[in-house]
């Protein structure tokens, strides 16, 4: 197992004091390499909401995606393009590191959404809420040689944080949020 010279503790601590620390979340049409993201949720550190939109992709959503967050392209007619919100969630982004649970899919996801719009792809800093708190947890994944990561509802849930509207955009990133505040109120010893 890997040492961390910051514990999972002080880096939850130091995400909620910075000013330039925003929480992501994204649904999406799936995980393959040609989905892209439906609906986008970015909050702030005190949980005021950013940014929380519906978004009408070019790609079909598979009843397998659709299982997981209820959204169809007809619950999402009128909703804007991509293309329409782009300008918005970089603003919202600029000069900002993005926490997310599993902010790599996250991240990716961004991207790909972006290239099929023919978007330029700026970098984006993040850092994974998922990966800190497993972690913290440290519950030892030997086929990965690491820690077990743990899905968002059951981190949560162990926290004995209220499960509310989860696999929603702006639920999930609510939940995020007080994970990361549940944990920075734990005891280093």
């Amino acid at each position: 197992m890997k040492r961390f010279k910051v514990s999972p503790i002080e880096n939850f601590k130091k995400w909620l004091v910075k000013e330039d620390v925003v929480i992501l979340d994204t649904e999406t049409t799936g995980f393959r390499k040609n989905d892209e993201i439906i609906e986008i949720a970015i909050i702030n550190t005190k949980g005021e909401t950013l940014l929380d939109k519906r978004v009408m992709p070019n790609c079909p959503i598979p009843i397998e995606a659709t299982d997981i967050h209820g959204l169809t392209k007809r619950k999402l007619k009128g909703s804007p393009s991509w293309s329409e919100i782009h300008d918005e969630v970089m603003t919202v982004l600029e000069g900002k590191t993005i926490v997310a649970y599993n902010s790599e899919f996250d991240i990716r996801l961004l991207r790909q959404t972006m290239k099929t719009h023919g978007q330029k792809i700026p970098y984006l800093q993040h850092e994974c809420a998922m990966k800190m708190y497993a972690k913290y947890r440290a519950v030892p994944d030997k086929r990965h040689k690491n820690f077990k990561w743990h899905k968002l509802t059951q981190a949560a849930r162990f926290e004995k944080i209220e499960v509310k509207n989860a696999h929603n955009a702006l639920g999930d990133c609510l939940m995020t949020l007080n994970l990361i505040r549940a944990v920075s109120l734990r005891d280093e010893n």
